[in-house]
């Protein structure tokens, strides 16, 4: 996948922080926790010496993040407090984890990231690596590739390369399983994938993980694709900023309105009853959180209000936690 130079200029300015060692960063990204109905927020984590955007384990006990070292974005796991660093991107590679270039393994073991690579005048490549969260052994999986999304076994790998890819992690293998698409995400059950395809317009797309079974929409331009807990159903803005749900085998489509302006599915609720809705795009959404119920009749409260951007934003029980990005001042 090549991105234009100005394309990466805003990714660096966006990830930029300080050097190991200074007193400040540009931005600083913290973990807050707050319940489904807008009480008790509490921050429960800010690493420190401080970063400017983050990447959770699925426990939360570990972090991604970035740190510019003489001019290269290296990416570092940490404890989720800053605390023992390892670095994991080697000194050639610039990395990055904005949205959709990192990511960990359901079991915490293994991340998956993407570096970029010059390609030529104004021209960079993404390459797709996994490296286990000691920063024990980097291997490269692919050119190109880009938005990894892991299988609940935490054995294969999907991405995306102008193509839908499932990557097996002991053999190193890679296999085609979508001639064209990106932006896959894997089920939380099962081996169902879906992904954005590509007619003209974009479509959501579902696949099995073997490449078989393969089912688009039709007509509608859907995105941001969010699957529920019990992976049926994924929820998705639609191009006239609709929101709306479609079922695993693409045949049926519910619409449930539009709760704003630029809102985007974020987190199914455990029970399957609600979502959780930001607003904004890819990697830079505002610094509020709706919650929409979907049955009738159809209401949407305002349950996150910060002075900053969010990302990450994950349902468990009563609680949402998430991360938020603010300017930091010297």
């Amino acid at each position: 996948m090549r991105i234009s130079f100005a394309l990466l200029a805003a990714l660096s300015f966006a990830l930029a922080t300080s050097a190991v060692g200074a007193t400040h960063t540009t931005y600083r990204a913290a973990i807050y926790a707050i319940r489904d109905d807008g009480s008790e927020r509490r921050l429960t984590a800010e690493p420190d010496p401080p970063v400017s955007t983050l990447v959770r384990s699925p426990g939360g006990r570990s972090i991604l993040f970035i740190r510019q070292i003489d001019g290269k974005s290296v990416l570092f796991a940490a404890e989720s407090s800053g605390a023992n660093p390892v670095r994991l991107s080697p000194p050639d590679l610039s990395a990055t984890i904005a949205q959709p270039a990192a990511a960990f393994s359901p079991d915490g073991r293994t991340i998956a990231f993407s570096g970029l690579v010059s390609c030529g005048y104004r021209c960079t490549n993404y390459t797709l690596y996994v490296v286990n969260r000691d920063g024990s052994d980097l291997r490269r999986v692919a050119e190109g590739g880009t938005w990894p999304s892991w299988a609940p076994d935490s054995r294969r790998l999907a991405y995306g390369a102008g193509a839908i890819y499932v990557h097996d992690i002991e053999s190193q293998a890679s296999r085609l399983v979508a001639p064209a698409g990106d932006r896959p995400v894997w089920a939380p059950r099962g081996e169902r994938i879906a992904y954005t395809g590509r007619a003209g317009f974009s479509i959501a797309c579902f696949v099995n993980a073997d490449g078989s079974r393969r089912r688009c929409t039709r007509g509608t331009s859907l995105t941001s694709l969010v699957w529920s807990r019990d992976g049926k159903r994924v929820a998705f803005r639609e191009a006239t900023q609709r929101l709306g749900w479609v079922d695993s085998d693409a045949r049926r489509i519910r619409y449930l309105g539009s709760p704003g302006r630029h809102a985007r599915p974020a987190a199914w609720s455990p029970d399957g009853r609600r979502l959780a809705v930001w607003f904004g795009s890819y990697g830079s959404y505002d610094g509020f959180v709706n919650v929409l119920r979907l049955a009738s009749p159809r209401r949407s409260r305002r349950i996150v209000q910060e002075d900053g951007s969010l990302s990450d934003l994950r349902w468990r029980g009563r609680k949402l936690s998430y991360v938020v990005t603010r300017r930091d001042s010297p």
